[in-house]
Order: C-alpha cells, then structure tokens, then sequence
C-alpha cells in the first residue's frame, strides 16, 4: 500500500510541474533572458514563483529585481561555492 501511496505522490507531482510549464513556460523562459542570474536557478524554482505570484509577470519582475539587487549589495560571487567560502571564513 505504501509503493502505491508513493507512486500516485510522484505522479500528481510531475502532473503538477507540467502544469505549470504549460501554464509559464514561455514567461520563465522570456525571465531567464532578461534576467541573467536565474539562469543559474532551476527552472521549477521559477515555476514555483510564478505560481506563487499566480502568474502576476509583473510581480515575478520586481521580485527577480529586488533579488538580484541583494546579491549585488552582498557582494555574491556565483563562481565561489559556499564551500570555499566556508573555507575563507575559518582561515580570517
């Protein structure tokens, strides 16, 4: 009962992500051109946010922007994994 119970779990979850990249596909896709750091991020995180915002393009934009603005300001290097970070930190 419980393979089952996890079988139909997984299905309704790839059902749900395949919802939403019909419902956004094209907007995530027009984001991640606009926005270069999300390229980074996967591709679900962006669904989910659109979800989030119910599909509000506008608002997943002010959000992008405020994002990617805090990690201007935190000095955030994409090429330096937290590990060396870490690293970094315990050498100071």
């Amino acid at each position: 009962m419980e393979v089952r119970a996890l079988l139909v779990h997984r299905e309704h979850r790839a059902n749900k992500w395949d919802t939403l990249e019909t419902r956004f596909g094209t907007i995530v896709t027009a984001l991640q051109q606009e926005f270069p750091s999300t390229q980074r991020s996967k591709r679900i995180r962006l669904l989910k946010t659109m979800e989030v915002f119910g599909g509000d393009v506008e608002q997943v934009r002010k959000f992008l922007q405020r994002t990617e603005e805090r990690h201007q300001q935190e000095g955030d290097d994409s090429g330096i994994s937290r590990r060396q970070k870490r690293e970094e930190l315990k050498t100071k």
